[in-house]
């Protein structure tokens, strides 16, 4: 159980009661109580939704909470820093992408994410890295389309947000 005192989050100690307490081998065990409320993917959509609808502070809120239930959760960390990012919370928004792609080196959002972010600061360098890990790993995953053109002939690709592309040619 935690509580807020003082505005500061406090273990508070568990009080065992007739209903969650148990006798095992004379150990005296106690259960925690049962957790109530949304599961850490109901809050990942809420966060989602309120970001969409431009309510990045409960996007926020809910990312935070999400985390909370679920700290090892990289898309929790990485949306919470888009919506820190589009509140010019910059630093907390690269915090945030680094602890996601510190929890899953391979998770594409977060380069893209960090990338934008370097970009935007003029950090060419560390965009560019970002940039080239996303196409990697986007290029090493299984949708992969390739196409054998001859000169002359034009091609028309469709981009679709979320995906990198590699397209190669002779000129």
């Amino acid at each position: 159980l935690r509580g807020v005192v003082g505005g500061v989050l406090r273990p508070l100690p568990a009080v065992p009661t007739a209903t969650a307490t148990a006798l095992a081998g004379g150990v005296l065990m106690t259960a925690a109580p049962a957790r109530t409320g949304p599961s850490a993917s109901a809050l990942l959509e809420q966060a989602v939704q309120a970001y969409e609808q431009g309510q990045l502070n409960d996007a926020i809120a809910a990312f935070t909470s999400a985390i909370e239930l679920e700290p090892e959760n990289a898309a929790a960390y990485s949306g919470r820093g888009l919506a820190y990012a589009d509140l010019d919370k910059l630093d907390e928004a690269l915090a945030d992408y680094n602890r996601a792609v510190e929890l899953d080196p391979n998770y594409i959002s977060a380069f893209g994410n960090r990338g934008l972010l370097y970009l935007e600061q003029g950090e060419r360098q560390a965009a560019a890295a970002d940039f080239g890990k996303l196409i990697r790993l986007n290029t090493d995953s299984t949708n992969r389309e390739q196409i054998t053109a001859n000169i002359g002939d034009t091609l028309a690709v469709e981009i679709v947000g979320g995906h990198a592309y590699r397209i190669t040619f002779e000129a």
